[in-house]
Protein backbone atom coordinates (compact mmCIF):
# COMPACT_ATOMS: atom_id res chain seq x y z
CA UNK A 1 0.00 0.00 0.00
CA UNK A 2 1.26 3.48 -0.85
CA UNK A 3 0.43 6.77 0.81
CA UNK A 4 -0.76 9.62 -1.37
CA UNK A 5 -1.65 13.21 -0.60
CA UNK A 6 -4.66 14.11 -2.71
CA UNK A 7 -6.26 17.53 -2.99
CA UNK A 8 -10.00 17.36 -3.60
CA UNK A 9 -12.38 20.15 -4.51
CA UNK A 10 -14.68 20.93 -1.59
CA UNK A 11 -17.87 19.55 -3.24
CA UNK A 12 -16.13 16.25 -4.05
CA UNK A 13 -14.74 15.95 -0.53
CA UNK A 14 -18.18 16.69 0.92
CA UNK A 15 -19.81 14.03 -1.26
CA UNK A 16 -17.20 11.40 -0.31
CA UNK A 17 -17.46 12.34 3.35
CA UNK A 18 -21.26 12.03 3.25
CA UNK A 19 -20.97 8.61 1.62
CA UNK A 20 -18.54 7.51 4.34
CA UNK A 21 -20.95 8.60 7.06
CA UNK A 22 -24.00 7.01 5.45
CA UNK A 23 -22.25 3.69 4.85
CA UNK A 24 -20.29 3.73 8.14
CA UNK A 25 -17.03 3.21 6.27
CA UNK A 26 -13.76 5.10 6.56
CA UNK A 27 -13.29 7.92 4.06
CA UNK A 28 -10.16 6.15 2.73
CA UNK A 29 -12.24 3.08 1.86
CA UNK A 30 -14.82 5.19 0.03
CA UNK A 31 -12.12 6.95 -1.99
CA UNK A 32 -10.19 3.75 -2.74
CA UNK A 33 -13.34 2.00 -3.94
CA UNK A 34 -14.36 4.98 -6.05
CA UNK A 35 -10.98 5.19 -7.73
CA UNK A 36 -10.89 1.42 -8.32
CA UNK A 37 -14.32 1.54 -9.99
CA UNK A 38 -13.41 4.55 -12.12
CA UNK A 39 -10.20 3.09 -13.51
CA UNK A 40 -10.37 0.67 -16.42
CA UNK A 41 -9.62 -2.98 -15.75
CA UNK A 42 -7.01 -3.93 -18.34
CA UNK A 43 -5.20 -6.74 -16.51
CA UNK A 44 -4.28 -9.66 -18.70
CA UNK A 45 -4.46 -7.77 -21.98
CA UNK A 46 -1.48 -7.39 -24.29
CA UNK A 47 0.38 -4.17 -23.52
CA UNK A 48 -0.24 -2.77 -27.00
CA UNK A 49 -4.01 -3.16 -26.53
CA UNK A 50 -3.83 -1.76 -22.99
CA UNK A 51 -2.07 1.33 -24.35
CA UNK A 52 -4.56 1.68 -27.18
CA UNK A 53 -7.52 1.49 -24.79
CA UNK A 54 -5.93 3.91 -22.33
CA UNK A 55 -5.39 6.47 -25.11
CA UNK A 56 -9.09 6.49 -25.98
CA UNK A 57 -9.79 8.81 -23.06
CA UNK A 58 -7.79 11.50 -24.88
CA UNK A 59 -10.03 11.40 -27.99
CA UNK A 60 -12.66 14.04 -28.58
CA UNK A 61 -16.29 12.99 -28.90
CA UNK A 62 -16.17 12.63 -32.68
CA UNK A 63 -13.13 10.37 -32.41
CA UNK A 64 -14.85 8.22 -29.79
CA UNK A 65 -17.96 7.89 -31.97
CA UNK A 66 -15.71 6.75 -34.82
CA UNK A 67 -14.13 4.06 -32.63
CA UNK A 68 -17.49 3.01 -31.14
CA UNK A 69 -18.87 2.50 -34.63
CA UNK A 70 -15.88 0.62 -36.06
CA UNK A 71 -16.75 -2.46 -38.06
CA UNK A 72 -14.78 -5.09 -39.89
CA UNK A 73 -14.58 -5.19 -43.65
CA UNK A 74 -17.12 -7.68 -44.94
CA UNK A 75 -14.36 -9.79 -46.49
CA UNK A 76 -12.69 -10.21 -43.08
CA UNK A 77 -16.01 -11.14 -41.48
CA UNK A 78 -16.69 -13.66 -44.25
CA UNK A 79 -13.26 -15.24 -43.73
CA UNK A 80 -13.88 -15.50 -39.98
CA UNK A 81 -17.31 -17.06 -40.59
CA UNK A 82 -15.82 -19.56 -43.04
CA UNK A 83 -13.04 -20.57 -40.63
CA UNK A 84 -15.50 -20.96 -37.74
CA UNK A 85 -17.69 -23.15 -39.95
CA UNK A 86 -14.71 -25.28 -40.98
CA UNK A 87 -13.68 -25.58 -37.34
CA UNK A 88 -17.14 -26.84 -36.40
CA UNK A 89 -16.86 -29.40 -39.20
CA UNK A 90 -13.37 -30.36 -37.94
CA UNK A 91 -11.78 -29.62 -41.30
CA UNK A 92 -9.38 -26.82 -40.34
CA UNK A 93 -5.75 -27.16 -41.33
CA UNK A 94 -3.12 -26.06 -38.78
CA UNK A 95 -2.49 -22.89 -40.82
CA UNK A 96 -6.21 -22.13 -40.91
CA UNK A 97 -6.36 -22.67 -37.14
CA UNK A 98 -3.60 -20.07 -36.71
CA UNK A 99 -5.51 -17.68 -38.97
CA UNK A 100 -8.69 -18.26 -36.98
CA UNK A 101 -6.90 -17.61 -33.68
CA UNK A 102 -5.44 -14.38 -35.04
CA UNK A 103 -8.80 -13.22 -36.39
CA UNK A 104 -10.43 -13.95 -33.03
CA UNK A 105 -7.79 -11.87 -31.23
CA UNK A 106 -8.36 -9.02 -33.67
CA UNK A 107 -12.13 -9.31 -33.27
CA UNK A 108 -11.85 -9.27 -29.47
CA UNK A 109 -9.61 -6.19 -29.65
CA UNK A 110 -12.16 -4.47 -31.91
CA UNK A 111 -14.99 -5.27 -29.49
CA UNK A 112 -12.96 -4.02 -26.51
CA UNK A 113 -12.14 -0.75 -28.32
CA UNK A 114 -15.80 -0.27 -29.24
CA UNK A 115 -17.00 -1.03 -25.71
CA UNK A 116 -14.44 1.29 -24.12
CA UNK A 117 -15.35 4.11 -26.52
CA UNK A 118 -19.06 3.60 -25.85
CA UNK A 119 -18.47 3.65 -22.10
CA UNK A 120 -16.50 6.90 -22.38
CA UNK A 121 -19.24 8.46 -24.51
CA UNK A 122 -21.84 7.39 -21.95
CA UNK A 123 -19.78 9.04 -19.20
CA UNK A 124 -19.70 12.20 -21.31
CA UNK A 125 -23.48 12.24 -21.34
CA UNK A 126 -24.34 10.61 -24.64
CA UNK A 127 -27.14 8.11 -25.06
CA UNK A 128 -25.62 4.93 -26.45
CA UNK A 129 -28.14 2.74 -28.22
CA UNK A 130 -26.40 1.74 -31.44
CA UNK A 131 -22.90 3.19 -31.79
CA UNK A 132 -22.71 2.16 -35.44
CA UNK A 133 -25.61 4.41 -36.41
CA UNK A 134 -25.23 6.85 -33.52
CA UNK A 135 -23.66 10.25 -33.73
CA UNK A 136 -22.52 13.00 -31.41
CA UNK A 137 -24.98 15.58 -30.14
CA UNK A 138 -24.73 19.02 -31.70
Amino acid sequence: MRTLVLELPEPLYYLAHQMAEVTHQPLNTILQNSIAQALPQYQGLPSSLMNELARLVMLNDVGLWRVAGETWPSTTQELLDELVYKQSAATLTPLEQEDLNQLRREYEALMLRRAEAAMLLKRRGYEITNPITGSPKD
